[in-house]
């Protein structure tokens, strides 16, 4: 996985030893999403894979546990965890 404390911390201006918190225009950084079922309950019937010079993000849209409009963005380095997170879409439940 590729994390982005890095982006987090150009953006917030200080770094994590004094004491910043990840937290984005008013938003907090909740857990990390390695898989998109982390997310998304059901998904929509289309995904989006971009390709990047150090790897590769999927973007899947779809429904949380509470039926409300989700969107997962999962950033990886591999190919090989690509591949297993198109897998993991394809097997997981429609939203039609």
């Amino acid at each position: 996985m590729v994390e982005h404390s890095t982006v987090n911390r150009m953006v917030l201006g200080s770094s994590p030893s004094r004491g910043a918190t990840h937290k984005l225009r008013g938003y907090t950084m909740s857990k990390t999403v390695t898989k998109i079922s982390d997310k998304l309950k059901v998904v929509n019937e289309s995904f989006t894979v971009n390709m990047y010079d150090n790897g590769y993000m999927i973007e899947v849209g779809g429904k949380d546990s509470k039926d409300d409009w989700k969107t997962a963005k999962i950033t990886v380095s591999e190919l090989d965890s690509l591949i297993a997170l198109i897998k993991e879409a394809v097997s997981m439940e429609r939203d039609n």
